[in-house]
């Protein structure tokens, strides 16, 4: 079976293209629960390390998604080294952008 077929056939199964759910929560992108938190919600703090481990198994929407995710999220870091770390980044990040 070529993926093309595999792809349709996935398609009318479940209604959905492959990378169309968010990789974290397992819904669709349109009603991703991964901007909530709460007791209500539940903790997918290790999910969400095991998804970026494996960006290679991503498609680009799915990826897209989680660089929205993480702008939305707003990480900091209270381990002083790990803030170190991130200042260096963005420094890094910055001078990529000039050249």
């Amino acid at each position: 079976m070529d993926s093309g077929q595999e792809e349709r056939e996935y398609a009318v199964r479940t209604g959905k293209v492959h990378g169309e759910l968010c990789p974290i929560c397992e819904y669709d992108m349109d009603h991703c629960q991964c901007i909530f938190s709460g007791n209500a919600h539940p903790d997918r703090n290790r999910r969400i390390k095991i998804v970026k481990d494996h960006l290679q198994y991503l498609s680009p929407k799915q990826i897209g998604h989680l660089v929205a995710l993480e702008d939305w999220w707003s990480t900091s870091y209270g381990d002083e080294k790990d803030a170190e770390e991130y200042m260096k980044f963005l420094e890094f990040v910055e001078k990529e952008g000039e050249g």
